[in-house]
C-alpha cells in the first residue's frame, strides 16, 4: 500500500490485520465492532502502545440506524473526515439448513444487508460533502 499517510479510514467489524497495516502505513484508522467493551479496551491499548493517536476503537452496532449515524456523525471530530470505508461487519450462523431460524436469517441478514446498506451511504455523504467544500 503506497499513498496512505495521514488517510482517514473506517472499518467496521473487527478487522485487525487490516486495521494494523492502514495504521503502518500512517493512515488514521477508526475500528469498529459490536463485541464487548472490554475486548475492544484491549485492542485500543494496543493500538495505542503501537501507533499513538492514530488508531480509534469504538463500540458500533451497524444494524443500528441511529448508532451508524451516530458514528459517522463523529467521524470529522475523531478523524477529520473520511478517505476509506471497510464495509467488513458480517456473521454467519452454522447451522444445517433445516435448524435455521428466522431470527438466525434475521440477524445475519440485519448485519451483512442492513448494516452495508445503512453505512455505505454514510460514507459517502462524508466524502461528497467534503468534495463540495
Amino acid at each position: 500500500m503506497n499513498g496512505l499517510t495521514n488517510k482517514r479510514v473506517l472499518i467496521t467489524g473487527h478487522c485487525l490485520a487490516t486495521a494494523r497495516r492502514f495504521a503502518c502505513e500512517e493512515a488514521n484508522v477508526l475500528v469498529t465492532d459490536v463485541v464487548a467493551d472490554e475486548i475492544l479496551l484491549g485492542v485500543q491499548q494496543e493500538f495505542q502502545e503501537r501507533h499513538p493517536a492514530r488508531v480509534f476503537v469504538e463500540n458500533l452496532d451497524v444494524t443500528r440506524e441511529d448508532e451508524v449515524g451516530d458514528q459517522f456523525g463523529r467521524v470529522e471530530s475523531l478523524l477529520g473526515g473520511l478517505d476509506v470505508l471497510i464495509n467488513n461487519a458480517g456473521t454467519n450462523r452454522q447451522s444445517p439448513t433445516h435448524e435455521f431460524t428466522l431470527k438466525d436469517f434475521e440477524e445475519v441478514v440485519g448485519v451483512n444487508l442492513r448494516g452495508a446498506f445503512l453505512c455505505s451511504p454514510a460514507a459517502l455523504n462524508i466524502s461528497c460533502n467534503r468534495t463540495r467544500a
